[in-house]
């Protein structure tokens, strides 16, 4: 987690540490027992307690907690403390000066509470789609991602592409019509490879998210 050039909070592995855990500016470091190398797919769950004034943030980390019940913070696999009362402005994955290792992200959520960090993974639920999210589809034959959202207002907007770095790959601005709107992203192998972006839709008045999955 940054805000602008400054790292405030390091989720995962630490430089020179073989396991995961948490540091960042003005961070205590805390480190778990889980080793860094050869996981499963592992659901990394952090919380920070704000406190709304100058003093540190405490803040708590858990590896593939039960999603139906909200873990104690006696069973945190790292207690430590952040400084993040700026707030922030971006989230990056990211890895750097590790070679022959990957890692995959596969989805990142944010939330005021538990609850809104799990649903639907609490349970198997019949979603309809909703006017106000964007509908991202990717067509490999023709290259190209389709991007469907039904505007209530005919406004202007930006379409922006990111990758998992927080670097900008695609960037068009666009007309909505008070309907049903279809936009096309181009898919080059200059700018996109194998993996997952980011795409958002800022209009006048809001701002939608939505992915992009390229095998």
């Amino acid at each position: 987690m940054f805000n602008g050039s400054d790292e405030r909070v390091l989720i995962g592995k630490n430089w020179g540490y073989g396991v995961l855990g948490m540091n960042g500016s003005n961070a205590t470091q805390g480190l778990s027992t889980v080793s860094a190398f050869n996981l499963p797919q592992t659901w990394v769950v952090v919380k920070i307690e704000t406190s709304g004034n100058s003093s540190n943030e405490n803040a708590y980390l858990w590896l593939n907690p039960d999603p139906k019940t909200e873990p104690l913070v006696s069973t945190a696999k790292v207690k430590s403390t952040v400084q993040i009362n700026a707030g922030f402005d971006r989230i990056v994955c990211h890895m750097g000066n590790t070679s022959g290792v990957s890692a995959n992200f596969d989805e990142i959520r944010l939330g005021k509470d538990f609850s809104q960090v799990t649903n639907p993974i609490t349970g198997l639920t019949h979603l309809k789609a909703n006017p106000s999210n964007l509908i991202v589809v990717t067509d490999p034959i023709n290259n190209v991602s389709r991007i469907s959202y039904h505007s209530p207002i005919s406004d202007c907007g930006m379409i922006t592409v990111y990758d998992l770095s927080g670097s900008k790959c695609f960037e068009q601005q666009v007309t909505l019509n008070a309907a049903n709107n279809e936009f096309v992203i181009p898919i080059n192998k200059e700018r996109f490879h194998s993996g997952l972006y980011l795409v958002s839709l800022q209009t006048s008045n809001l701002v939608l998210f939505g992915k992009i999955c390229l095998k």
